[in-house]
């Protein structure tokens, strides 16, 4: 896996083992194997490192689907265009999410217009994410995504003071835009610990949707 080669950019910058998004993307069809065999569902990777969720959905998307198009490349374009989105948190990494999720496109037949260079964190935080990513990509205000997948940041350095734990806001954000997500985190708030408020913790925790 040639992202275990790159240097991680920050400590909430992290690039996840190709077996633990196989494996998460697994779960999602488990869970709901709809999602892989219509042509219209969605999925969103809020804070992308690599591109590989987004290119596993792409894939499990294409082996469902691609008998209801006249080429592969109809399916493709379909599916990039009208069934994923990703934002990348900085420069250096929507580069790289663009080169791994549109490599094979050498001659930029498929529209990039929903993978996007955006830090939803700050905006996160403020409870206004949501509509960023629908003014990001101009989305209609009822829609919703059928899927969120993905690691989003853990924490956030602070000068002079403890980390804060951020991934509260980004499992938040999901339940937002989606009826269903699969995301990595820190497992202490499962223990009520850690540095996540208690009563979000008392949420999660009683939440008999929620499974681990």
């Amino acid at each position: 896996d040639i992202f275990e080669y790159i240097p991680n950019q920050k400590t909430n910058q992290i690039f996840t083992p190709k077996k633990v998004v196989l494996m998460m993307v697994d779960n999602l069809e488990e869970h709901d194997p709809s999602l892989f065999t219509r042509t219209d569902s969605t999925f969103i990777d809020l804070y992308m490192k690599s591109g590989m969720y987004i290119t596993e959905v792409v894939k499990k998307l294409f082996h469902h689907t691609r008998k209801f198009y006249d080429s592969d490349e109809a399916c493709l374009k379909h599916i990039l265009e009208n069934q994923v989105f990703g934002l990348a948190p900085t420069p250096i990494l929507q580069g790289i999410t663009q080169t791994y999720i549109f490599g094979f496109d050498t001659e930029h037949k498929i529209s990039r217009k929903n993978f996007v260079q955006h830090d939803l964190t700050p905006e996160a935080q403020e409870d206004k994410a949501k509509e960023k990513i629908y003014e990001l990509f101009n989305l209609n205000k009822d829609m919703k995504f059928d899927a969120v997948v993905g690691n989003p940041p853990y924490q956030e350095t602070t000068e002079n003071t403890s980390d804060a734990a951020i991934y509260p806001f980004f499992y938040d954000l999901a339940e937002q835009v989606a009826p269903q997500y699969c995301l990595i985190s820190p497992a202490r708030f499962l223990f009520n610990a850690g540095k996540t408020p208690a009563e979000w913790n008392k949420k999660m925790l009683e939440n008999e949707h929620l499974k681990v």
